[in-house]
Formats: structure tokens, sequence, C-alpha cells
């Protein structure tokens, strides 16, 4: 038997991805990707798999990418 990701499976797989990049940046805690994905429970629909227990990233002071200058030292928010 052959299964396919659906958007919504891809999705959780790049969430988890994001949180695990963003706690490595802010020196958080270590997060296991692959236990994490040992531990997603999929589903098979019509549009592929979905994993009915994706991650939660929790963002804050996000800033516009546009405000973003690529060559400086920090990041000015406008606050």
């Amino acid at each position: 038997m052959e299964f396919q990701l659906s958007n919504q499976a891809v999705g959780s797989i790049m969430m988890l991805l994001q949180k695990a990049i963003l706690n490595t940046i802010s020196d958080s805690t270590d997060v296991d990707v692959v236990e994490i994905l040992k531990n997603f429970k999929l589903v098979s629909t019509e549009e592929g798999l979905v994993v009915k227990n994706p991650p939660v990233v929790f963002m804050s002071n996000i800033h516009d990418m546009d405000d973003i200058d690529p060559d400086a030292d920090t990041v000015e928010t406008g606050q």
C-alpha cells in the first residue's frame, strides 16, 4: 500500500523543523525532532496522510522581513 503526505502533514513537519531551529537560535530547550516525528498520529484521508497531533510553535516579536537589513548586526523594530 502506498501513502502520500497531505499538505497539512507537510506543514506539520515544516512547523516541527521551524520549532527546532528557533529553539536552537534562542538557546531554549532542545527539540528532539525524531521523537516528535515518531509520536505523530497519522490518519489516512482522501487528501493523504494527516497529522492528528501537529506541533505548536509560539512566535513573538515577529517583524516584517522588509525591515530587516541583512548587513546589520541588529534589527530595528520601530518600537
